[in-house]
C-alpha cells in the first residue's frame, strides 16, 4: 500500500526515507511524493539541505471498498460531476439546478443498461462514494479499422477533494477499462482529458488521436 506525502515548501522538497540512503525527488510543483504505508519521512528545504521542514510517518489508510456503481448512488455521481464541472471553472448552480436534476434523470436511466453502461465507485467507511469512473458504448459506422463499430467512452472521473492521492480515479479507471475489456466488444475507448489527468491516462495506454476532435456549440434558445 502507498499513499501520497505532501511538502508544505512552494518549491518541490526532497524526501528521506528514515533509516535508510535513499532520497527520492518530488518532482511534482506541489512538492507531493508516494511512500509506503508506515513508513517514516523527513520533508529537506531545497533551499537549505540543513533544514527538515517536516517529518510524518506515513498513516494507515481508512479501508475503503472498489465497487460497480448502482442506482443507489445517483445522488453521489450528480454530485462528483458537479466537483468535476466546478474544477474546470464551470458555474454548477445550487442543489436545485435544472442540469441536476436532468442528470439524476439520466444515471437512472444508464444504470438500468449494465450491457451499455457501467460505473465504477470507491465507497469510504464514513464518507461514502468519494470517487467515481464512468464509461458507456455506443455504435457507429463501421471503418476498415473498426468493423464492428463498437466504441467505448470514458467520463466522469471525479474525486472528492480530500481523498485525492491515493489512487483512487487510477482503480476506478482500472476497473472501468477491465470491463471493457472483458464485457463489451468494443475495440476503441476515448476520454476528454484535463491536464491533472493526462499522466494518469498515458499510464493506462491512452494517447493523443492522429486526428483531434473539434466541436461547435449550436445556439438554441435557453431551456425554461
Amino acid at each position: 500500500m502507498w499513499v501520497w506525502v505532501l511538502g508544505r515548501d512552494s518549491c518541490s522538497p526532497r524526501y528521506e526515507f528514515i533509516g535508510t540512503a535513499g532520497l527520492v525527488d518530488a518532482a511534482l510543483s506541489s512538492g507531493a511524493v508516494m511512500v509506503p504505508v508506515g513508513v517514516e519521512v523527513a520533508a529537506w528545504s531545497p533551499t537549505d539541505g540543513s533544514r527538515m521542514i517536516r517529518g510524518v510517518t506515513t498513516p494507515e489508510p481508512a479501508q475503503v471498498s472498489l465497487r460497480r456503481a448502482t442506482k443507489q448512488d445517483v445522488a453521489a455521481l450528480v454530485h462528483l460531476r458537479s466537483l468535476m464541472f466546478a474544477s474546470m471553472g464551470s458555474d454548477v448552480g445550487g442543489q436545485d439546478a435544472a442540469w441536476r436534476v436532468a442528470a439524476t434523470r439520466w444515471f437512472q436511466e444508464q444504470l438500468a443498461q449494465p450491457q451499455q453502461f457501467a460505473g465504477f465507485v470507491i465507497e469510504h467507511p464514513v464518507d461514502g462514494v468519494v470517487c467515481a469512473a464512468l464509461g458507456s458504448c455506443d455504435t457507429r459506422a463501421p471503418s476498415p479499422e473498426d468493423v464492428r463499430g463498437a466504441h467505448g467512452h470514458v467520463f466522469n472521473i471525479s474525486t472528492e477533494p480530500a481523498h485525492r492521492r491515493f489512487g483512487y480515479a487510477q482503480a476506478c479507471l482500472t476497473a472501468l477499462l477491465t470491463w471493457f475489456q472483458k464485457d463489451t466488444r468494443v475495440l476503441v475507448v476515448d476520454l476528454n482529458a484535463t491536464p491533472d489527468g493526462v499522466g494518469m491516462y498515458q499510464s493506462a495506454g491512452f494517447h493523443e488521436s492522429r486526428f483531434p476532435s473539434m466541436r461547435k456549440l449550436m445556439q438554441r434558445p435557453a431551456e425554461g
